[in-house]
């Protein structure tokens, strides 16, 4: 079970934690720049950190690799709002994520902490993001881009959805839920907000969400990849998918790709 229990200070909450939880983090430990903001969602906003000391996380995955996770900079998720609902799914998600266990391709959580009563999620800092990467190369002559390049990318990124899918889970790093057990399926909630450019019909008309499901979205990884960071669907409004897909329509395709891409 999940804890749904609403905190009203830190103390509670780190006194209920403390000797339950390995992930959690001294809020002393964990620095949080909330000038320096990396990312931004519906439900959290990402700022920059300083984890000091050891992340949690060498506690259970004490790998050479694994060794830079400590006095490093980290990058924080911090809830922006905290209801009862809310608190329930922060806590969803810390144990997803613990649950799923360590993969080099996968980001890592070191740990977690409360800080003003929002929940703090710290993981490793990527030297930059994918997206970024891919449209810099916009600049150049496409018959100058190396594919194998990024299909190297997608081949680290189809071998973490590998290890994510042998956990039966479904994971990102802004959604992260487990499977039904029986049917291998997970339904969302009306309240929870969802990527609709990435979603296959399945999840668009009835928001069910399986292994399916997530190759589509690999999919649509791959167009972003190939066209070197386009948004897909880029002349459709949101309620414009639905029918355009039911259609038989797909995104297009790149005329220097191999057919299996």
């Amino acid at each position: 079970m999940f804890p749904s229990i609403l905190f009203t200070t830190n103390d509670d909450i780190e006194e209920f934690n403390k000797n339950k939880d390995q992930f959690l983090i001294t809020r002393k430990n964990l620095e949080i720049d909330f000038d320096i903001v990396l990312g931004k969602g519906a439900s959290a906003t990402v700022y920059k950190g300083y984890l000091k000391g050891r992340s949690p996380l060498l506690n259970l995955e004490n790998t050479i690799k694994c060794q830079q996770y400590q006095d490093c900079d980290v990058a924080v998720k911090v809830a922006s709002t905290l209801g009862q609902i809310e608190a329930t799914r922060w806590m969803q998600e810390i144990e997803a994520i613990k649950r799923l266990g360590y993969n080099e391709y996968i980001v890592s959580m070191l740990g977690w902490c409360i800080h003003k009563n929002s929940y703090c999620l710290a993981f490793e800092m990527a030297s930059s993001d994918l997206l970024t990467y891919v449209r810099s190369l916009s600049d150049r002559d496409r018959s100058e881009i190396d594919l194998k390049h990024l299909v190297a990318y997608l081949w680290q990124i189809s071998n973490a959805m590998s290890f994510i899918a042998a956990c039966r889970m479904v994971s990102d790093f802004g959604l992260c839920c487990d499977f039904d057990r029986d049917t291998l399926t997970y339904q969302a909630s009306l309240t929870k907000r969802l990527p609709l450019k990435w979603l296959s019909i399945e999840a668009l008309m009835e928001r069910r969400f399986s292994e399916k499901s997530d190759i589509w979205s690999f999919g649509v990884l791959m167009y972003e990849m190939f066209s070197l960071g386009k948004e897909p669907y880029v002349a459709l409004q949101n309620d414009e998918i639905i029918p355009f897909l039911s259609q038989g329509n797909r995104l297009e395709h790149f005329d220097d790709l191999p057919e299996e891409m």
